[in-house]
């Protein structure tokens, strides 16, 4: 168990047959295990035993697929999740507590997009009938770039998938890596260096508008109208996006 003062993230990426984690498989799991400087301490990377019939075709294409290689590196995947459990035990440092009151420690898992990566892999879990020692809480880097430009939404990217994100900022990610699990999982890690320093920024940002607010609908004098005094509305800065991340029609 680690002290109770070291905290370790997991960056992770899937790679998948489909769309909907009832119904597809999981072909490639990949993560990364950080310290608190982001430092890496450790990586895994498995491909994963599937039934093709149960995957998308066009999935299977756009994660780069190749059956020979499948055959030749893919593991059973009760026994990819058991090693993975075992990776993410060695770098838990979340405290948790039993039903039977005993403390004990599961893993901060990091995703892009984790609205689609963890639901993949909780259900994944599920179906294997295997404990996944990680908090169901998983930060996402996308909402956190969602919210760094909410400040400034002229300066965004044409979109927010990782790839766009990494060309924005200037991190190194080869179009080749894309859709690769460990190199998605790198990527993200390396985001990360920049969205944590931009973002403390707007946090404060943020918590001072919200009280700025909030003081002027107590001053309004029926107790009930919203006066905006801070020149605009704060919720108009951040553009719609759809669910892959997209500004729709840019």
């Amino acid at each position: 168990m680690l002290k109770a003062t070291e905290q370790r993230l997991v960056f992770f990426d899937l790679e998948t047959g489909g769309i909907d984690p009832k119904r597809h498989p999981i072909i490639q799991l990949a993560a990364v295990a950080v310290d608190e400087q982001l430092e890496v301490l450790e990586a895994f990377e498995a491909k994963i035993k599937f039934n093709p019939r149960q995957a998308n075709a066009h999935s299977l294409r756009k994660n780069h697929y190749h059956p020979g290689v499948w055959a030749n590196e893919a593991q059973d995947a009760k026994i990819v999740a058991k090693d993975f459990s075992e990776f993410l035990r060695r770098h838990a440092s979340v405290p948790a507590l039993s039903a039977q009151g005993k403390p004990y420690q599961v893993a901060q898992l990091v995703a892009h997009n984790a609205a689609f990566d963890g639901p993949f892999l909780t259900t994944w879990f599920d179906k294997l009938d295997i404990y996944l020692p990680a908090r169901r809480l998983i930060l996402c880097t996308m909402q956190l770039a969602m919210w760094h430009f909410m400040d400034d939404a002229t300066s965004a990217p044409r979109n927010f998938q990782l790839a766009s994100l990494c060309e924005h900022f200037g991190v190194p990610f080869h179009a080749a890596a894309a859709h690769e699990a460990l190199g998605d999982a790198t990527a993200v890690r390396r985001q990360l260096f920049l969205l944590f320093a931009l973002t403390r920024v707007l946090c404060y940002r943020v918590a001072f508008v919200a009280s700025l607010r909030y003081y002027q609908y107590q001053e309004a004098s029926d107790g009930k109208r919203f006066e905006d005094r801070t020149g605009g509305s704060f919720a108009g800065a951040l553009p719609a996006f759809d669910e892959g991340g997209q500004v729709p029609n840019s």
